[in-house]
């Protein structure tokens, strides 16, 4: 347990030391972004449905997710850790967002809600510290 807590004091910190601000400005796909700044991004290490998918039941999720997306990431500003590139060369990012008494990792609130997994590709010490979310989710 103390393991736990110390990976995600160690995220918390790094966001904060390594992390910039920007807005979100546009919604390209449900895990795919344009920052104020032009850049594309998306989550990293989740599966998000897209509302592109071929199967009509993701469609249906995916449709709800892109609500979600509209009311709480659109046009407001996060902060990003960046953590690396996808297959595609979009970048990928830990998107938190600051609170005056916490910071709130927005991968957690998609999880909680069901609207995202976890990818089996991630570092062990990233899953760790979200795991408990997609199960939360998931009862």
């Amino acid at each position: 347990m103390k393991i736990k807590y110390f990976l995600i004091s160690l995220i918390l910190i790094n966001s904060t030391i390594f992390s910039q601000s920007f807005e979100i400005v546009k919604i390209i796909d449900n895990n795919l972004f344009e920052l104020e700044s032009g850049k594309q991004v998306k989550f990293f290490g989740l599966y998000i449905p897209s509302l592109k998918d071929s199967d009509s039941s993701l469609v249906k999720i995916a449709k709800e997710i892109s609500i979600w997306e509209k009311d709480f990431l659109l046009e407001r500003d996060f902060s990003f850790t960046f953590m690396g590139k996808d297959t595609n060369g979009v970048l990928e990012a830990i998107i938190i967002k600051e609170k005056p008494f916490y910071d709130e990792n927005m991968a957690e609130r998609l999880l909680s809600n069901g609207y995202a997994v976890l990818l089996d590709s991630n570092d062990e010490s990233f899953n760790s510290t979200l795991i408990e979310f997609q199960e939360l989710a998931q009862k």
